[in-house]
């Protein structure tokens, strides 16, 4: 089920366009952001994800933008996909094209293979109706 109000994208969508596959929220996992990664070679991976409203909506003031879950440490955020850390804030107001940011899970030597869902993406922005 989609939010009324602002979703998030990925499937490599086009900033400032209305493309790009819903991913799923509450956890419901029937389109997740997902990476395969081996962790004996202690992988990375990265994607492409975006925001955007839903016709007659607008973000007002910061959208932050971090991680929930066990897991969540072995994930970054960036806003051009060269620096990663656990949170970044878009100052920009989101409107009904896509935002883009990129995000990146790692894997490391000491985990066993597993289908880890433990980690949620947090977007924390205030919507309100477009003028």
């Amino acid at each position: 089920m989609a939010n009324p109000y602002m979703n998030l994208y990925m499937g490599n969508p086009t900033a400032g366009r209305t493309d790009g596959t819903i991913v799923s929220l509450d956890g419901s996992q029937n389109s997740p952001v997902t990476f395969t990664l081996d962790a004996t070679e202690e992988e990375y991976g990265t994607q492409v994800l975006a925001l955007r409203c839903e016709e007659g909506y607008r973000t007002e003031g910061d959208t932050e933008i971090s991680f929930t879950g066990t897991t969540a440490y072995k994930w970054g955020v960036s806003l051009d996909g060269s620096y990663y850390d656990d949170s970044i804030t878009i100052e920009s107001s989101i409107g009904t094209g896509n935002t883009l940011f990129y995000v990146q899970a790692t894997s490391s030597d000491d985990e066993s293979p597993m289908n880890d869902t433990s980690v949620l993406i947090k977007v924390t922005a205030k919507v309100v109706p477009s003028e």
